[in-house]
């Protein structure tokens, strides 16, 4: 459960992100529960997606970080005169990969609600409820 909280000498108040309620105690006697109003719900949203565009900043940032090794150690092969072809087409890929995310980066916002599969991140598991962006949309007649 997720609860943002406000309190002070007698009262409390919470908001459970996951269930969409609205608590308030007053000297820890529960005095009111009700669903959340539609601008909780709105805020709510809106954390939750500027929490995600957050983390995935972070891991994008991270990742360009190590590919700046990467990178190098190509440069590094062409300068050496030793670049294989073979060497040529995995750093084409890894660059198509890392252009992704620096796209992501600068544009930002919606591009932030998710990352494109890193060839060096474990396999991610959907929360419940939740789609892949990747499947196919159900058929609405359900057939």
């Amino acid at each position: 459960m997720a609860l943002v909280e406000r309190r002070d000498a007698t009262m409390l108040e919470q908001w459970d992100t996951d269930t969409r309620t609205y608590r308030r105690y007053e000297d820890g006697t529960l005095c009111e529960e009700r669903p959340f109003t539609q601008d909780e719900t709105a805020s709510t949203e809106q954390q939750l997606a500027d929490a995600t565009r957050s983390g995935n900043t972070a891991v994008l940032l991270a990742r360009a970080r190590a590919d700046l090794a990467t990178n190098q150690a190509y440069l590094d092969l062409v300068a050496g005169g030793t670049v294989t072809a073979d060497d040529t087409v995995a750093q084409v890929a890894q660059l198509s990969q890392q252009a992704l995310g620096f796209i992501r980066l600068t544009v930002g916002a919606d591009l932030l609600d998710q990352l494109d599969q890193h060839p060096d991140d474990p396999p991610v598991e959907q929360p419940p409820g939740t789609t892949d962006p990747t499947d196919p949309p159900a058929d609405p007649t359900g057939t």
